[in-house]
């Protein structure tokens, strides 16, 4: 699932699109990537609304990795438990984006 998504880190924003989306985390395409271990925030906004929680990277894809395995440079956050309402907000838009999407797949025959 392709979404917007804002990283902020050390102070700096970082825009980028995501690649997978689930209720525990997200691959971000991002280049040069983030190193593992990083503490992320994470602003998305279905329907315009500003959401944000924590996170931090569990792995990183370098540009020549990315490449070998046909897939974007990025990383893969994951969300910390929710411990603040924010935190709540996003993990129940997550869950919203993800049953919209799974809504809107073809069915196999």
């Amino acid at each position: 699932m392709n979404l917007p998504v804002e990283v902020i880190t050390a102070g700096k924003k970082l825009r980028a699109v995501t690649q997978d989306l689930t209720a525990y985390g997200m691959f971000i395409r991002l280049s040069p990537p983030l190193s593992v271990g990083t503490l992320v925030q994470v602003v998305i906004a279905p329907n315009g609304q500003r959401l944000v929680t924590t996170g931090q990277v569990a792995h990183s894809l370098e540009d020549a990795e990315a490449r070998m395995l046909g897939r974007f440079p990025g990383v893969g956050i994951q969300f910390r438990d929710p411990v603040r309402p924010a935190d709540e907000q996003f993990s129940a838009a997550v869950q919203r984006l993800l049953e919209r999407h799974a809504h809107n797949q073809p069915t196999a025959d």
